[in-house]
């Protein structure tokens, strides 16, 4: 039988012609423009000013692809059959039944899709071609690399590494806590652009600017940590800067924060078991992207923000809420009012989580877990 034959044929066997159609709709996956009927009577109006009974038929694969309408030549119990695809082309003949107009429809269908040009892929943007409405600046550095810059810090390299299943642009961050320092390989420049920036470390400004917190304030509590630390040898600052741009410690940035009682990054990436290794967002979507870039899903990102709840089904690290007592001894909270205190490391608990262990090698009598706390998932940032 041949598509848009110009006289109507005799009903004849259609076992072959079904196989085919059969198949034909299996594999259908195009997914077509969805024609209405009133489109489809006015497509055939040319042709069959008459046309009626318009019935969409849709694909059998699971897609419910519309493949076009079948329809009768005229308002008539005796009236034959045509057919229009989804993409326009009309059934130059008729056919004594629906079931064959149907079937031709499917193999007309198919033609039309194998004779459809493939669309034009447009070529990839590139880093330089990603608009910042920040002060972020993307400027080449040779070919195939791009330099991620704000004011006259170098915040990160991008390098084109073409078409990789691990993703086109190779990324590189002095910030980033992987080996190497690669903060993630992307197939999306502007995504790109945006690992590098979120891997900038945080200074007094951010937070102030984050927060609304008075940029002074912020600056006298960094500097008040820094005589506090450096006894035990940690670091407050990365550098020699000071002031507003000065840049600050992740473990320190969120010390300040406690200290002023402001908000601490909210999302958490669980890479390793400390905190070094949880790095922490205030964006939930910048911490979406961190885990893809260690090929992680949306649910290993975790909310680090404070719930009151049982123990039941926490695993350690968590954190836990409460204060210390003149004698060094850590009290969880069970004000259920308020979150009050400051957060520890619970790093191992035993005995049905009647007991637990924090960072600092101290028991802590958790009471077991139907007792409710101020708790979060993962090391204290």
């Amino acid at each position: 039988m041949r598509i848009g034959t110009d006289a109507p044929t005799a009903p004849e066997p259609l076992e072959d012609t079904m196989e085919i159609a059969t198949e034909a709709l299996a594999i259908t996956t195009l997914v077509a423009g969805e024609m209405t009927a009133q489109q489809a009577r006015a497509a055939v109006a040319g042709m069959y000013p008459q046309a009626c009974a318009f019935d969409a038929q849709h694909a059998q694969d699971g897609t419910g692809t519309l493949l076009g309408y079948t329809f009768q030549e005229r308002p008539h119990p005796t009236a034959r059959a045509g057919w229009i695809t989804a993409a326009g082309t009309v059934s130059k003949g008729l056919e004594a039944y629906h079931s064959d107009a149907r079937v031709i429809l499917c193999l007309a269908f198919e033609e039309d899709r194998a004779t459809t040009p493939a669309p034009a892929v447009e070529a990839l943007a590139t880093p330089a071609d990603v608009t910042r409405t920040d002060d972020v600046k993307i400027r080449p550095d040779g070919r195939g690399k791009w330099s991620v810059e704000r004011g006259t810090d170098t915040l990160g390299v991008i390098w084109d590494e073409g078409a990789m299943a691990r993703g086109r642009f190779a990324t590189w961050s002095p910030f980033a806590q992987t080996p190497g320092s690669l903060a993630g390989f992307f197939d999306d420049p502007a995504t790109a652009v945006d690992a590098i920036v979120d891997m900038w470390p945080t200074s007094p400004e951010d937070i102030a600017r984050e927060t609304g917190a008075d940029l002074a304030e912020v600056i006298e509590h960094a500097d008040a940590l820094v005589e506090e630390w450096v006894a035990e040898g940690r670091r407050v600052y990365r550098t020699a800067v000071r002031g507003a741009a000065a840049k600050l410690t992740s473990e320190a940035a969120a010390t300040v924060r406690v200290h002023m009682g402001l908000p601490s990054a909210r999302y958490a990436v669980p890479i390793g078991a400390d905190e070094r290794t949880w790095p922490r967002f205030h964006r939930h979507d910048a911490a979406l992207r961190h885990a893809a870039s260690y090929g992680l899903t949306a649910g290993a990102v975790l909310d680090t923000a404070p719930q009151w709840r049982t123990l039941q089904g926490v695993a350690a690290p968590f954190q836990l809420w409460g204060h210390e007592d003149a004698n060094g001894k850590f009290h969880p909270s069970d004000d259920l009012t308020a979150c009050a205190g400051r957060p520890v490391a619970i790093t191992l608990t035993w005995n049905g989580s009647r007991w637990g262990q924090d960072s600092a090698g101290r028991e802590i009598h958790l009471g077991g877990p139907a007792v409710k706390y101020w708790v979060a998932p993962g090391p204290v940032a």
